[in-house]
């Protein structure tokens, strides 16, 4: 009997001081209030009680799926960082002089007026280029980059443009009759007064372009212009 009361009192000696010590932090602020019961249970003070316990280790837990919710956020955007800054690989040197053949770089080149009926310049580098008033129809142009370029009164009557990037380009007074563009990039593009008849636009991106009927097209427009 007596060793049961004395084990009763060590027991009941033992709570009154961890709750004793919990108390001399009351008054606190919260977070304050945790890590000072924290540091007083670490360093053996006292134990901390069993809520005051489990609060510290769902603390812990959100603290650790903050730090790395932060992390990966940060990954994300030094991802997106480097794709923005790292430059497009060109498929070979600028050369405005080289005949019409797949994957050629005709950037910045002039070339108003050329004839290029039929020619195959599929995956070619055609940014900046001026080819206003330039014959391209039944010409292939899949996967070609075509950005910022001067099309103005281009003839495109049959061509293939699926998978083309033509973001930006002017192909005001165009003539893209039959032409294909599924799958390409037109956003921004200037369509004014071009003629659209049986062209089509599968999957085409249109955000910003500007219509053949002088409309702008809303962002996130595909296929058509909404």
């Amino acid at each position: 009997m007596q060793r049961q009361q004395l084990m009763a009192r060590k027991q009941w000696e033992a709570q009154r001081e961890r709750f004793a010590g919990e108390a001399c932090y009351q008054g606190l602020p919260p977070d304050i209030y945790d890590e000072a019961v924290e540091a007083a249970s670490s360093s053996g003070i006292f134990a901390a009680s069993p809520s005051v316990t489990s609060r510290l280790n769902q603390k812990k837990s959100v603290n650790r799926r903050l730090v790395g919710l932060v992390a990966f956020s940060l990954l994300g955007a030094m991802s997106v960082m480097i794709y923005l800054n790292t430059p497009e690989p060109e498929v070979g040197g600028i050369d405005c002089a080289m005949k019409a053949a797949p994957q050629v770089n005709w950037s910045n080149c002039q070339m108003a007026a050329a004839h290029l009926s039929n020619a195959d310049l599929s995956g070619a580098l055609m940014k900046n280029m001026n080819l206003s008033r330039a014959d391209l129809r039944g010409a292939q142009l899949m996967g070609a980059n075509l950005s910022f370029s001067n099309l103005s009164a281009v003839l495109l009557n049959d061509a293939d443009v699926r998978q083309a990037t033509l973001v930006g380009a002017n192909l005001s007074g165009a003539d893209l009759g039959g032409a294909r563009f599924d799958g390409a990039d037109l956003s921004y593009v200037d369509f004014g007064g071009a003629n659209m008849a049986d062209a089509s636009f599968n999957g085409v991106k249109l955000d910003k372009a500007i219509w053949n009927d002088g409309r702008i097209c809303s962002e996130g427009s595909i296929g058509e212009c909404q």
